[in-house]
């Protein structure tokens, strides 16, 4: 990893990213809005990486997709793009500064 490549994995933490387009295309993608509907009903107050695992479980078993599609939904969502750093490192620290739920809602059609 270079600077450059650490300043562009920052970049969602310092403002709320614009979903670039591969992110709009998989939140409009099937059972992916079912998926972040779950996961913002069932979300703990308290975050926890391993309940949080368990939910993206749980959201794929509700909305009847892939886990895949759900984490992929989640960081689209949470960071504005389907690579980047650690989904759940991620989704932790803007849990931390109460920005998660604000960036699944605007997710939501």
């Amino acid at each position: 990893m270079v600077l450059q490549d650490g300043v562009e994995q920052a970049r969602p933490f310092l403002g709320t990213p614009e979903p670039d387009d591969a992110s709009r295309a998989q939140l409009q993608g099937e059972g992916c809005q079912a998926a972040l509907r779950h996961v913002l009903r069932q979300r703990p107050q308290v975050f926890e990486a391993s309940a949080a695992k368990a939910l993206l479980t749980e959201a794929a078993r509700a909305a009847g997709v892939r886990k895949g599609v759900v984490m992929k939904g989640v960081r689209a969502a949470l960071l504005g793009r389907l690579h980047g750093p650690d989904l759940l490192l991620s989704w932790e620290l803007l849990h931390g500064v109460g920005e998660d739920d604000r960036r699944l809602r605007a997710a939501l059609q």
